[in-house]
């Protein structure tokens, strides 16, 4: 199953000419799993310790959710339970538009170009 959501990133990486050099993980199972294929795409699988989690998928984690709880929090009317998934798409969407300090953008990345701030003017929900 996770190789069905991974595989076709990876291709849309590659025909695109980014290497992606590692791949990190927390020590579970479904991970381990991936080590052979990923090893034979040139990947080099990157599990943290047992009982550890791996510090840059957890930081990215906490992004997502504080953003997410903070739209939620901030709107003027109750989010229906269903809804949450499309915040939390809205919430990555944007993360991956803009550059970080030290990198380009994901989106830059995949299609060479940065487009305009005015994309995110409205917050999820404002318009309804």
């Amino acid at each position: 199953m996770i190789n069905k959501c991974i595989n076709p990133l990876i291709l849309t990486y590659k025909s695109r000419d980014i290497k992606i050099d590692n791949f990190f993980s927390d020590n579970e199972a479904i991970y381990k799993s991936l080590t052979n294929d990923l090893k034979s795409k040139g990947i080099a699988a990157i599990q943290c310790g047992p009982g550890e989690h791996d510090s840059i998928s957890e930081r990215k984690i906490r992004t997502v959710k504080s953003k997410v709880i903070s739209i939620v929090e901030t709107m003027g009317y109750e989010l229906q339970p269903f809804m949450i998934s499309y915040v939390m798409k809205w919430v990555c969407e944007g993360l991956n538009v803009f550059p970080g300090k030290t990198t380009d953008s994901p989106f830059y990345q995949l299609y060479k170009f940065n487009p305009s701030p005015d994309l995110f003017r409205f917050s999820f929900g404002d318009v309804v």
